[in-house]
């Protein structure tokens, strides 16, 4: 029985714009704080290692961490987690809350900002961010392979690393 294939861990596995405003959406509505910043970092990594011309490890691993900053009066704190499920998210608000009211006063602390526009930067290059583990394999084989031909003349050549490709994207609310 043939096996479907196994999806690759990429960047597309990143949240959007539109998931990452419906997690802060979800977080925002859950606090009973003054005041509230929701921070998303949605990452992806990949690696291979090599050695002695082959490849000895691979693998990939996503991540989203949610920190959930508050303010009560002038007190301050924050919480974080990456389990993204609302009662999760509710625990992480209601520590953040019970440690900014545990926290001393903070006579510096600014307001956070109001409504905001930004202009829409389109910097993330898909191509750049999702080295599979097939397109790190490539470059691996010719790594090896240059280095291999270019230390022909000296005799046998080691060659060992490690290829790390990553791709982050992060959001802010208030």
């Amino acid at each position: 029985m043939a096996q479907a294939p196994r999806p690759s861990l990429t960047s597309s596995q990143l949240l959007t714009r539109e998931q990452a405003k419906a997690l802060t959406d979800r977080v925002l509505a859950l606090s009973t704080a003054d005041q509230t910043r929701v921070v998303i970092v949605s990452t992806w990594s990949g690696n291979t290692r090599f050695a002695d011309a082959r490849i000895t490890t691979s693998g990939g691993v996503t991540d989203t961490t949610v920190t959930i900053a508050v303010a009560i009066g002038k007190r301050q704190a924050s919480s974080s987690t990456n389990v993204l499920d609302d009662a999760a998210l509710k625990r992480t608000v209601d520590l953040a809350i019970q440690l900014a009211r545990l926290s001393p006063e903070d006579p510096e602390l600014l307001p956070e900002l109001g409504p905001q526009t930004y202009p829409s930067i389109r910097a993330f290059v898909e191509r750049t961010a999702d080295l599979d583990p097939e397109v790190r394999t490539a470059a691996v084989k010719r790594a090896v392979d240059s280095a291999t031909a270019a230390g022909k003349p000296a005799g046998t050549v080691f060659t060992a690393g490690f290829l790390v490709a990553n791709a982050n994207a992060v959001a802010v609310a208030t």
